[in-house]
């Protein structure tokens, strides 16, 4: 660990990750499974896009046409809420149909 005084006069204290984890462990903000698991950041997949391809229910023309009817204001979001309910639709996680359900 070492005190680094800059140009400006700012102090400031440089240390090692292992010296910075040890200081964890002793004050007990490092749990048991993170002096464990190993020091790399876990990966995550790349997030996607809106469901495409057949899991996508915005590719039913039904609902294509029940979205942009609600869109226009033509149409009661119940009316596309209902029938995604009626065809196991899960709604919930489609921005497209949440956007459009947000309307009532």
């Amino acid at each position: 660990m070492k005190l680094v005084k800059n140009a400006s006069g700012k102090t400031t204290v440089k240390m090692s990750q292992n010296e910075w984890t040890e200081m964890g462990k002793k004050a007990g903000w490092i749990s048991k499974k993170a002096q464990q698991a190993p020091q790399q950041a876990p990966q995550q997949a790349p997030q996607q896009a809106p469901q495409q391809g057949a899991n996508d229910p915005m590719q039913d023309p039904q609902i294509k046409s029940l979205y942009d009817k609600v869109m226009s204001g033509k149409k009661s979001a119940q009316n596309l809420r209902g029938y995604c309910e009626q065809k196991g639709i899960n709604w919930k996680s489609n921005p497209y149909l949440l956007e459009a359900l947000s309307q009532e």
